[in-house]
């Protein structure tokens, strides 16, 4: 959170300049890097939000957006500039919280001699409980990846966020038994081709008792 508040010269160094880091926390852990986020806590680490919002109030908070050239898959935090926070992974980290499966994942690197720097693609193959909704019965406690012309921050009003019409909801973590209270995170997703189940990451959801039990009543997909 720290580090993605900082500004960078140049913007396409942000995962090489935090490579040495993780680099470190491999040797002295042994988990698997994909392409910024660890295997074993994919789960949660998959929850990022934007962290503007939260910490606007507090303290000036960097630009939020994309970066103009690609610099990592939507899924991992460093694609987008600003702050990120991981306030809706808090109290999640219990992996028998996880409501995804990896089935596989390719990180095409941009050096092939640095499993730690920059990419040039990646993706992930998951399996979960996923679900179409329409923008219209979303938009309490969604929050999109990037401002896409939303009004944002501590005062202003995050249900104006420009949410696509039809969105899916992948859940990512529930505590059992208790999911239908709203004991549940998601990602907001869009399907970037109608003739396979190919998406990317647009946000990040707390689900209400509605969503939770639409989504998490269907056999995972």
């Amino acid at each position: 959170m720290d580090y993605s508040a900082r500004d960078i010269t140049k913007a396409r160094d942000k995962l090489a300049a935090i490579g040495a880091l993780a680099k470190r926390y491999h040797m002295v852990t042994g988990d698997e890097y994909l392409a910024g986020l660890w295997k074993s806590s994919l789960h949660t680490d998959l929850l990022w939000d934007r962290g503007d919002y939260v910490f606007s109030a507090f303290f000036p908070a960097p630009k939020q957006g994309k970066p103009r050239t690609y610099r990592a898959p939507s899924w991992y935090w460093a694609s987008v500039d600003g702050m990120v926070s991981y306030i809706k992974a808090h109290g999640f980290r219990k992996s028998h919280w996880s409501r995804i499966e990896l089935l596989e994942y390719r990180v095409k690197l941009a050096d092939d001699n640095d499993p730690f720097g920059m990419v040039q693609n990646a993706y992930l193959v998951l399996r979960g409980r996923l679900k179409k909704f329409s923008s219209e019965g979303i938009k309490a406690s969604a929050h999109l990846d990037t401002n896409n012309g939303a009004a944002t921050g501590w005062k202003r009003l995050l249900w104006k966020q420009k949410i696509p019409e039809s969105v899916y909801i992948l859940v990512v973590v529930d505590v059992p038994g208790r999911a239908v209270e709203g004991m549940a995170v998601g990602l907001l997703l869009q399907k970037v081709s109608e003739k396979k189940d190919v998406f990317r990451r647009i946000g990040v959801k707390n689900l209400d008792a509605a969503e939770a039990t639409a989504v998490i009543s269907k056999p995972p997909g």
